[in-house]
């Protein structure tokens, strides 16, 4: 649903400047189509340039934005837009990528949309002589094609499409069309709704540049309606309000209580998808508050936590998360207490290996910590019977964990040694396999952690002689 008036504003142009990649032409230049919150009904033109000098863009942005637009254009995307264009294909950033312009940040990926078919697509493409790592029936039922410019970069285009039938986890089917507000109206997020072409122009059908600017997370349309196309919309939701607000506690009550309604939808989202959203809340702002919030939204028992965690933990891990290099894991294990919940919690969202370790290990650990100790847990470390580097990693976010300054910084720039003593300097001086072979390789390596890990192979083989010389293996 539209908030304010159906005018689009357009038509004005900023400066062409050049891109800073090497590029001998101009870049195009950038302007806005969005709607006006005013009461005027017709068309108003501004540039970028002039929302910044009315306050409508905070200081300095409108110059990030047009820098972060000329650097999108590398060789790979100047070679797509040509082919493109010498076929008639219109293609226009989509997702994140306008999102993250706006706000002067350079995409990490661009994803585009088009109102060309699938397989009018793939047609261009071939004869283009372009590769296609993605173009197969399943891909062209959902009208997407992945194409491969020059070896080196990666695009996916997707047709424009309203998706005709949804589980609550993805869309069923779809139907292909060429109408841009229909294929922004399927999108979650207005921030997320946008369409940004190749010559500058932004297209906003749902108000997610005023949103974006004025730091509003809003779903596209009826929340509900939305959120149950996909019930990971409801962690994405969690997360962009970390990445896009400025205060903590802002949220809008009705779109909470769509969340609310919802939160039981997310008991059939793959716990996989689950991890990765839920990863990157812990990975941005406001971390220990959003938890809080979707526990209080019912969200958190439907994902594998508990329903009520150790909030305050919480809150004071994350206050000091920043200070450290320390994993999501190491974070959410502040709100868990017992190793039963890590059990629960890797069932429903199925970590990997190491962050499943990390939680127990942390859990495990945490009471019985040797702050400052850094020789007990070098020891540790080359003492674990099998994979020493995961353990070292381990023992690192530990001391994360518990705030250690002394063990962090000693562990980070500490490389796990190998010990230089070979048991056969035992079979050569008479000892059989066995038992007294292993507790002969025990006292050498003992004398090798006394020294710091810095006696030699030579010291640790006149060390040998002297163990068996004072019959301590006899």
């Amino acid at each position: 649903m539209l908030r304010s008036s159906m005018a689009e504003v357009s038509k004005h142009q900023l400066q062409s400047a050049t891109s800073n990649n090497g590029r001998d032409h101009d870049s195009p230049p950038m302007k806005i189509v969005t709607r006006e919150h005013t009461s005027r009904a017709r068309p108003v033109s501004r540039s970028l340039k002039d929302l910044a000098k009315g306050k409508l863009l905070p200081p300095g942005l409108a110059e990030k934005a047009l820098s972060a637009f000329e650097k999108v254009f590398t060789p790979e995307l100047v070679e797509l837009n040509e082919i493109c264009t010498k076929h008639g294909m219109t293609i226009r950033m989509a997702g994140g990528a306008p999102r993250d312009i706006i706000q002067g940040i350079l995409p990490h990926d661009i994803d585009f949309a088009t109102t060309t078919s699938p397989e009018k697509m793939v047609e261009i493409f071939t004869s283009a002589e372009v590769r296609m790592l993605e173009y197969g029936s399943r891909a062209i039922e959902h009208g997407t094609v992945t194409v491969r410019i020059n070896d080196k970069e990666n695009y996916e285009i997707t047709t424009t499409r309203s998706d005709t039938l949804t589980d609550g986890r993805h869309a069923k089917a779809v139907e292909f069309h060429q109408d841009w507000e229909r294929d922004a109206n399927r999108r979650d997020l207005t921030v997320n709704s946008m369409f940004l072409d190749l010559n500058g122009i932004l297209y906003d059908y749902f108000d997610g540049f005023h949103d974006l600017i004025n730091e509003q997370v809003r779903f596209v349309g009826e929340a509900d309606e939305r959120i149950q196309e996909d019930y990971l919309r409801i962690m994405r939701y969690f997360r962009f309000y970390g990445r896009i607000k400025s205060q903590a506690d802002e949220h809008d009550a009705d779109t909470l209580s769509s969340i609310r309604r919802n939160a039981a939808g997310l008991a059939g989202i793959a716990g996989e998808r689950i991890w990765v959203e839920l990863k990157k809340i812990l990975k941005g702002k406001y971390a220990d508050h959003l938890v809080k919030i979707m526990s209080e939204c019912g969200v958190t028992q439907h994902i594998g936590l508990p329903e009520h965690g150790d909030d305050a933990k919480l809150t004071q891990l994350y206050s000091r998360s920043e200070d450290y290099d320390i994993t999501e894991a190491a974070v959410l294990s502040a709100y868990l207490r017992t190793t039963q919940e890590v059990e629960v919690l890797h069932k429903r969202l199925k970590m990997s290996k190491l962050e499943y370790t990390t939680m127990l290990y942390v859990i495990e650990n945490r009471s019985s910590y040797r702050k400052g100790n850094s020789e007990y847990y070098k020891h540790l470390i080359v003492d674990s019977s099998s994979e020493r580097t995961q353990c070292h990693k381990r023992c690192i976010q530990l001391a994360a964990y518990m705030n250690d300054r002394t063990v962090y910084d000693s562990l980070r720039t500490w490389d796990i040694p190998t010990l230089p003593f070979s048991a056969k300097v035992f079979i050569e001086l008479g000892i059989p396999k066995g038992k007294k072979l292993s507790l002969g390789v025990g006292i050498v390596k003992q004398k090798w952690k006394d020294s710091n890990f810095t006696a030699t192979s030579e010291e640790l083989a006149d060390y040998a002689r002297q163990v068996v010389q004072s019959g301590q293996l006899s």
